[in-house]
């Protein structure tokens, strides 16, 4: 049960970002190998088309995920949910100022293809981004 509410908050996840869902024939023959490649325990896999990216919301490890890949099958970045406690201690301190803890609803380290980590958290309807150290990066978006 929890592996399916976590998997359902990886697709609402993909419903804010606009993604339209696929079938796996869909997806092209790169993009599906390498996900196997690195992904073979995934379980509850669903794929979108986010603009022009490919993304993979899976289970692994009794973990929500997601893996944003381009056509040639190139990993773009990869997400997993996290708990509050995870963020950076600068991103919690920003969290309990502005918002209750119940507000994040959704909170995510993000790994890039370079490997530079940072979180998403969305909080009332808006998206917040921190680095590493809980600085944020961006500003938030809807």
């Amino acid at each position: 049960m929890k592996n399916a509410l976590l998997l359902l908050s990886f697709l609402f996840t993909t419903t804010w970002m606009n993604a339209q869902k696929l079938s796996q024939k869909d997806v092209p023959p790169l993009v599906l190998e390498a996900f196997s490649k690195s992904h073979s325990d995934a379980t509850e896999l669903n794929w979108s088309k986010e603009g022009t990216n490919f993304q993979a919301t899976y289970i692994a490890q009794n973990t929500a995920m997601a893996s944003l890949y381009a056509d040639s099958g190139k990993l773009i970045e990869y997400r997993s949910d996290v708990p509050t406690t995870s963020l950076p201690a600068e991103a919690q301190e920003f969290i309990k100022l502005n918002f209750t803890d119940s507000d994040a609803k959704e909170i995510q380290q993000v790994h890039d293809y370079a490997g530079v980590v940072t979180y998403r958290v969305k909080v009332r309807g808006q998206v917040y981004e921190f680095d590493a150290m809980g600085n944020t990066i961006k500003p938030p978006t809807r």
